[in-house]
Parts: structure tokens; sequence; C-alpha cells
């Protein structure tokens, strides 16, 4: 299958998508590098051949979503169906670390035991443009924040994300109706969760700076095999708010 093939049959799993969580009437953003390539060229940054991948699903981004807590199970089933399906697409929710609660002024920002309240308007979806198509997404400066609040650390190689989102803000392709005060409960929160969780923040990143160190294609395999079920159990500690102070 040519790259070109493979954007336009990603292009359409991407809108089933869309449409399917529209459709269940499930709240939801597509934030990660998606979210990022429509704020900064509309998509045209976004390989649809990625070295090294393991499997076909892994030639292309995944879709990164946020959901409220309680639409997992749902979210979860579907995503599941659309690994197994001849073209198979990835999706990855991100409510682990952001307790999204459309329906209430507040939402959450949690790590086991710590829970910092936000603002839900923050997470208010909106609209742009991603090769030719609508993309439900964040706020683009909420988005930003999101890289080091999901998953505690970051990555290497979210970095040109972040320059290019943060240049994108600045010079007005990608307009915020936000100010960094009002994101200013990121950062208090990455501050406490790396003060009271210290050795998951080391774990993490060891564990990061391990896999940019592999070839591709290990690397990649070990994310196929491992991560799913090591996202599972993060997931699961956190909603059971273990505290790992003691271990």
């Amino acid at each position: 299958m040519t790259v070109d093939e493979t954007r336009k049959k990603f292009l359409i799993e991407l809108d089933r998508i869309q449409t399917w969580l529209n459709n269940e009437r499930v709240p939801f953003a597509v934030v990660g590098s998606l979210a990022v390539s429509a704020y900064t060229d509309q998509g045209a940054s976004i390989d649809f051949n990625r070295p090294g991948a393991y499997d076909l699903a892994q030639r292309m981004p995944d879709v990164d979503l946020l959901i409220p807590r309680d639409q997992a199970a749902k979210v979860g089933a579907f995503a599941e169906s659309l690994k197994n399906q001849p073209f198979p697409v990835t999706i990855e929710t991100i409510n682990a670390y952001i307790d999204y609660r459309p329906e209430s002024e507040r939402s959450y920002l949690t790590h086991r035991q710590l829970q910092f309240p936000v603002r839900s308007e923050l997470f208010e979806p909106r609209q742009a443009r991603l090769l030719g198509q609508e993309l439900t997404t964040l706020d683009p400066r909420t988005m930003l924040h999101t890289f080091g609040t999901v998953g505690g650390v970051i990555r290497k190689k979210d970095v040109p994300k972040m320059v290019a989102l943060a240049e994108a803000i600045k010079d007005g392709r990608a307009e915020s109706r936000f100010s960094e005060r009002d994101c200013e409960v990121f950062s208090q929160y990455m501050v406490a969760r790396k003060r009271q969780y210290p050795v998951f923040i080391a774990t993490k990143q060891a564990w990061e700076g391990a896999l940019e160190a592999m070839p591709k294609k290990a690397a990649q395999a070990i994310k196929h095999h491992i991560l799913p079920a090591a996202h599972q159990t993060m997931a699961k500690l956190n909603r059971d708010r273990g505290d790992d102070r003691s271990r």
C-alpha cells in the first residue's frame, strides 16, 4: 500500500471514529500529533510511513482522545474493534491523567492521590482543519499543556511538536482563547507530581530514554506488546489513587 493510499484510508477511518463518537454522544477531543499538525500546517507534516513500524497501524499516528472516564469502557470496546479490521487504527485515551467532566464546572488533573481542580472550559472542544477534513480538538494552548501532563514526562520526540505549536500560537495561526495564566494549574500539577512521586517520574524518564536509544524496530515492537498492558495498569492505579511513596 502506498503512502497516499494509507493517508486516504486513515482519513476515512478518522472521520468514522469522530462520527461514531458523536452518534454515541461521547464528549471527545482529538489531541496529540494529529491536533498539533492541524494547528501548525493543517496535516502536511503527518508521517504515514513511520520508520521501524512493527505493523501497519504503527506506520500512522495514533488517534489520541480525551474522553470522560465514564465513557472509557464503551470507547475501549470500539477501539479494540478497530485494531482487528483489515486497515487497523489505534485509539489511545488520555483520561488516566485528566478526569474530564464536561457537565461540571470543574474537571481534574490526577495522579493517584493527587487531584488538581481545573476549569472544564479549558477542555471545551473546538474545530480545526486536518488535510481538508474537520477535526474536533482542544484549544491550542490547553493542548500544549497536555504534553508532560499525560504520562509524567516530556518526551524528546514531543519537543519539536511543542515548539511548533507554541510558535503557531504566538504568530496567530493557532488562535487561543486562553492565557498562560489560565493554564498555570498544569505547571502546578506537574511540580506537585514530581515532588510526591519522584520514583515514578525517574522511572518514566529512564524508560523513555531507553526507548529512544533502541533501534526503531525494537522500540516499536516493545510498544506493541508491552505498552498497552502498562497503560491499563497505570489507569487502574490512578483510579484507585494508591500512594507509591511507601514503595
